[in-house]
């Protein structure tokens, strides 16, 4: 009987402890999402950020070592910015004149400043990290001004509802717009039909992102070729369970044609060039966030397809 007490004891502990991991392990990956969120609106510049020391991960549960190094690849993946530890951190002292006397605890912000004073390049910013039950509370904080830069208690257990995404998702994008810091994207295309017949297509596009998840980009479209010296519209649409692969199209007219018509009224189309032209294109990301480089596809209404390249 008291071996299956144990046994159940045990099992209970083990199930507790992989729970408070898979907890840990979603906490962590919000963590980043919230991180580059805050770039993305500008609400961390990222100037005050580096380098950043981690100060402190502490936690009563989580192995401390396993858990700084996921702490830390996190803050590198959502900050993107130079990350140091803060090893001396680790052990506080201070000296009298006979001894050094040991305490332990927390380092604070000015603890962080004494033991990077004579450093020739000292951190602008610190950051500590507590894991209090399931839930992460993450603070930084400038060295300089003492100003918080970002804090957060992270809890993966809270359920929002698609509702409340999007709801957050629309009051983060009007406070964005309201501040003028817009997500803009610009790209270049170059395309090629495989078969050498048709003209290349050559364009740049300058587009904003925007929707209730940031899941649209729309903007202006200029074209070298396919139209030669067009402009228009481009539009597309991300698909995240595509790799955020885009899905759109551009609205061209022809320059040179549009400005013969203008001209005269009676101008003949001498070069045969369609004056509109609409492009279908796919662009799937060849690596990884954050997305640079696109295989495209293109099929336009003027004859032409092919396949190649956008970044």
């Amino acid at each position: 009987m008291m071996q299956l007490l144990f046994l159940c004891l045990l099992a209970g502990l083990a199930q507790k402890a992989w729970a408070f991991e898979e907890h840990m392990q979603e906490n962590l990956i919000r963590l980043e999402e919230k991180l580059r969120e805050a770039l993305e609106d500008r609400v961390i510049d990222k100037a005050q950020l580096t380098p950043l020391t981690l100060v402190e991960v502490s936690s009563e549960q989580e192995d401390p070592k396993l858990l700084k190094s996921q702490v830390l690849r996190s803050l590198q993946q959502g900050l993107r910015v130079t990350i140091q530890v803060c090893e001396a951190c680790q052990v506080q002292y201070t000296t009298s004149e006979r001894q050094s006397i040991y305490s332990s605890g927390m380092s604070d912000l000015e603890d962080v400043r004494r033991i990077y004073a004579q450093s020739s390049s000292p951190p602008k910013a610190a950051a500590w990290v507590v894991a209090d039950g399931l839930s992460l509370s993450v603070r930084i904080v400038s060295l300089e001004t003492s100003q918080v830069l970002f804090a957060d208690t992270i809890d993966a257990r809270i359920d929002w509802s698609a509702r409340s995404l999007q709801s957050f998702s629309q009051s983060r994008l009007a406070e964005r717009s309201a501040r003028g810091d817009a997500i803009l994207h610009s790209h270049w295309d170059l395309g090629l039909n495989p078969l050498g017949g048709g003209s290349a297509h050559i364009g740049y596009s300058y587009m904003q992102q925007w929707g209730s998840s940031n899941q649209y980009l729309s903007g202006l479209a200029f074209q070298i070729t396919d139209p030669v010296l067009g402009f228009g519209f481009v539009s597309f649409k991300a698909f995240p369970e595509l790799k955020n692969a885009l899905v759109g199209g551009k609205l061209l007219f022809n320059t040179p044609q549009l400005l013969a018509r203008s001209v005269s009224s009676s101008a003949e189309n001498s070069s045969g060039d369609p004056l509109v032209n609409v492009v279908l294109m796919v662009k799937y990301p060849l690596f990884a966030r954050p997305e640079k480089f696109y295989a495209n596809a293109f099929l336009g209404t003027s004859g032409t397809f092919g396949v190649g390249l956008s970044w």
